[in-house]
């Protein structure tokens, strides 16, 4: 066991927050001294690159100054000609005198002319000299980005999935990151720990990490969620009535007008992301009880103090009243942490002594009253054997490490990019485990050897499934009559071979307009129906299939697969609108048509496992063996017949 995680806050800022640092560096340089990234270049081709891109911000600068004096000219131009024009006239109808009105006109026009002459051969002249720079550097623009990015293409193409997760399996022996959430784990976790069978139309699985402390499962969840909530509607109506008056002047009749505001609130359908940890551990297996944020985080010690005392007194007649109708609840001996953490509703005293032992209440004291890096923004649930964390700083953090966004044409953007992303997704994982690690007791509990006894297992969770399936264009799994968005959920129909037939349930909602009518009393004193719109959501849903394998490749396999023509040709021949997906070692495809094994093999034919790349320059340099070895018999050969000769 890794003892130095027995603290974990205190451990992240004094060993791992740095370790990970460095393991990040030289993970980082390694992909580059794979990739034999020309560092210096690419340095040069971007200094060059961004001092052409100051030359054209200098030029378009000018040539927007250029075109708008060249535009206020010709407004002189036209002011002249206007003016020439209003002193003849002034002179014929004689405010002016003739003469003056003509001469006048004369040197309008004169003036006008001459700011012609400045347009063409001054301004345009310069404008066009400025657009041809401009476009020559462009073009060198455009030539130096394209150098750029060839020089980082093949460190672009070593970006893989599950990148931070390979680094944390450097930091500890204690935290394990697996590659996929697969069949096993699942199983593992459902039978032996209770975890639900991930069957909520609700919620769909968008990202999943999974991974062990001491064989203890973990996963890190981002679900997609539908709930509901009432959306207001509104409407109106206008209404007109008369009334009469009499006065001195005798009897009038008044129009008046009045628009009535009806409101109605009808459910509708949301959708947001959720992310939370599950830890599934055997110790304390009865145990239930949940705890929320306190509010102490940043706050002083008098000010805790006040929170503490206050809160211990309303603790004490919780305890009175659980006396009296015989619960079970019994004070905790420390009041700051029963009052800051809480867990008030557990239902098993021992255990929860167990579970907090001094140790544990400290680390935990820690995270809450500590406003650094996040202080206490944590949910935790315990239901028996497993244990549910949600924090307020995961809701915002992206835990998908998409290779993609590691791509760049600046060799150092890249690195500050990959380095800074990596540091942070170790901060905030960690302390999503943070609140499970400072519970000694779950460092102490080696899980016990689990023996499957379910003969049928997939290959996959369907976590994973949803995961892939919600990466789809969602348009080809959407009900046609849907005007929502869907929660895609994903069940095993069979394997094939080695792969998992999945059938793919879209859940979204068609709506039908509805109109309902308000009473209002207007101001005529009448009641009035005021019809309001609203819409109402009917279920509907749409089932798809897919197919989802392992592959043992890399992403810079699979972008070299995507130029395989005969790989293009099968794919097109099985995947619904071309909609097939590959990460972190998994390969779906949205079915076209029900494949059999046959089909399955025609992919694995064209979807070579293994490291393209090598296999590639293997081939290649078998070949060159070859070429060398034929012309070194013919040299030989040669040699033979020479020597041949001169002994004739």
């Amino acid at each position: 066991m890794d003892t130095d995680l027995l603290e974990p806050r205190s451990a992240y800022q004094h060993i791992y927050k740095d370790k990970h640092h460095e393991n990040t560096i030289k993970y980082f340089d390694d992909l580059v001294k794979k990739a034999n990234t020309d560092i210096e270049g690419n340095r040069q081709t971007v200094k060059q690159y961004r001092e052409v891109l100051k030359q054209l911000e200098s030029l378009n600068g000018k040539l927007a100054g250029k075109k708008g004096l060249k535009t206020f000219l010709i407004i002189l131009t036209v002011i002249s000609f206007i003016a020439g024009a209003i002193f003849v006239l002034l002179g014929v109808n004689e405010t002016l005198p003739l003469w003056a009105g003509i001469l006048a006109c004369v040197g309008c026009v004169g003036l006008a002319v001459g700011f012609i002459v400045i347009i063409a051969k001054v301004i345009n002249g310069a404008l066009k000299r400025l657009k041809e720079e401009i476009a020559k550097l462009e073009k060198e623009r455009d030539r130096l980005l394209a150098e750029a990015w060839a020089q980082m293409a093949t460190l672009n193409k070593l970006f893989d999935w599950n990148i931070p997760a390979q680094i944390m399996n450097m930091d500890t022996d204690l935290i394990k990151m697996d590659k996929h959430f697969d069949g096993d784990k699942y199983v593992y976790l459902h039978d032996k720990f209770g975890l639900d069978d991930n069957t909520n139309p609700h919620s769909s699985c968008v990202l999943v990490q999974s991974g062990e402390m001491l064989g203890n499962p973990f996963l890190l969840c981002r679900d997609y969620r539908q709930s509901w909530y009432n959306h207001e509607y509104t409407g109106t109506l206008t209404i007109h009535w008369t009334t009469t008056y009499t006065d001195k002047n005798g009897t009038h009749t008044q129009h008046h007008t009045q628009t009535l505001v009806a409101h109605v609130y009808k459910p509708a359908p949301s959708y947001n992301y959720t992310t939370y940890l599950v830890y599934g551990n055997e110790a304390c297996p009865k145990l239930s009880f949940s705890r929320s944020p306190s509010g102490a985080t940043g706050l002083d010690e008098k000010k805790i103090n006040k929170m503490v005392t206050k809160g211990a007194k309303e603790l004490d007649d919780k305890a009175r009243k659980a006396l009296k109708k015989g619960e079970d609840y019994t004070r905790f001996g420390n009041d700051e942490f029963e009052v800051l953490f809480g867990g008030t509703d557990r239902d098993n005293e021992l255990e929860y002594r167990m579970m907090f032992t001094p140790l544990a209440q400290k680390n935990l004291l820690s995270l809450i009253k500590e406003k650094e890096p996040f202080g206490d923004d944590f949910y935790f649930d315990k239901s028996k054997m497993l244990n549910f964390i949600q924090t307020n700083h995961s809701q915002s953090f992206d835990y998908r490490a998409d290779p993609d966004t590691f791509v760049g044409y600046e060799y150092d953007a890249v690195r500050e990019f990959f380095i800074s992303y990596n540091d942070n997704y170790f901060k905030n994982f960690f302390f999503e485990l943070a609140p499970v690690l400072s519970v000694p007791l779950y460092q102490q509990t080696k899980t016990r050897e689990y023996i499957y006894n379910n003969e049928y297992r997939p290959n996959m969770s369907t976590y994973e499934d949803e995961v892939i399936a919600n990466k789809f264009n969602k348009k080809d799994l959407l009900e046609p009559s849907s005007i929502t968005d869907a929660i895609i959920k994903a069940d095993h129909v069979g394997k094939i071979g080695n792969a998992d037939k999945v059938r793919l349930t879209a859940h979204s909602f068609t709506g039908i307009t509805r109109v309902e009518l308000v009473p209002m009393r207007g101001g005529d004193g009448r009641m009035h129906n005021v019809p309001v719109e609203w819409i109402e959501y009917i279920p509907v849903q749409k089932e798809t299939y897919m197919a989802i394998e392992k592959k043992n490749s890399t992403r810079a396999d699979y972008i070299t697969q995507q130029q395989n023509d005969a790989f293009k040709t099968v794919l097109a021949g099985l995947a619904l609108s071309s909609q097939y997906r590959y990460e972190r070692g998994l390969f779906g495809v949205l079915l076209a048509h029900d494949i059999t094994s046959g089909d399955l093999s025609s992919v694995n034919n064209v979807f070579k496992e293994g490291n393209v790349a090598e296999v590639i320059r293997d081939s290649l340099t078998k070949g060159i063996k070859e070429e060398i070895e034929e012309v070194q018999d013919a040299i030989k050969e040669a040699q033979n017949q020479t020597d041949g000769n001169i002994q004739k």
